[in-house]
């Protein structure tokens, strides 16, 4: 459960252009084979590990997350993922350690509608860490934050191959509906 004080972030700097970094929004959590992760929100410093995040990651999973390949990342794309105004979107980035330094093992972002009723899910994790519930991590994280904004409804979409993740949107009670025509699942989940 989030602390009283998270809950109200998000009308605590009406003065600001960008609010703040949440430094609430911190948890630290393990893999079913041990490894040690930091869910937390993405910061401006993390676009070197963006950058990494999305190269490790095959063609099928960017084509997943984005709906299309990317040839390159550039500092641009980086930036709209890194750098977000915290009042509308959050990105929380699954921070570990591996082989001695610091790498993402995934990022998830919510983006709130302009009248805070829904926010979009989607999350991206690199192979190397795909089958050890990071994705489900930041979901269920996502949908707790979610829930402390007022969001009503979360949405979400991704194409009917991506089993693994479709099978974790169906086990926390999303709904979907496949349109094969568009090759797309579009899921929405009431928040509690």
């Amino acid at each position: 459960m989030l602390d009283d004080a998270v809950v109200g972030i998000v009308h605590q700097y009406p003065h600001l252009a960008i609010h703040p970094y949440p430094d609430d929004f911190v948890r630290h959590a393990t893999t079913p084979d041990g490894a040690t992760i930091i869910l937390r929100a993405v910061r401006a410093e993390d676009e070197p590990f963006w950058h990494e995040l999305v190269a490790s990651s095959s063609e099928e999973s960017i084509r997943f997350r984005f709906r299309s390949l990317l040839k390159r990342t550039t500092h641009q794309m980086a930036v709209a993922q890194c750098v977000i105004d915290y009042e509308r979107q959050i990105s929380i980035v699954a921070e570990t350690e591996a082989r001695g330094k610091k790498e993402l093992a995934g990022i998830a972002h919510l983006l709130a509608d302009a009248n805070h009723d829904t926010a979009e899910f989607a999350v991206l994790v690199p192979d190397p860490w795909q089958g050890r519930k990071i994705g489900g991590m930041l979901l269920d994280y996502c949908m707790e934050l979610a829930g402390s904004w007022g969001i009503k409804k979360i949405v979400a979409e991704t194409a009917p191959q991506n089993t693994r993740m479709l099978d974790t949107f169906k086990s926390r009670g999303f709904r979907y509906e496949v349109h094969l025509d568009d090759d797309v699942v579009l899921l929405e989940r009431d928040v509690e």
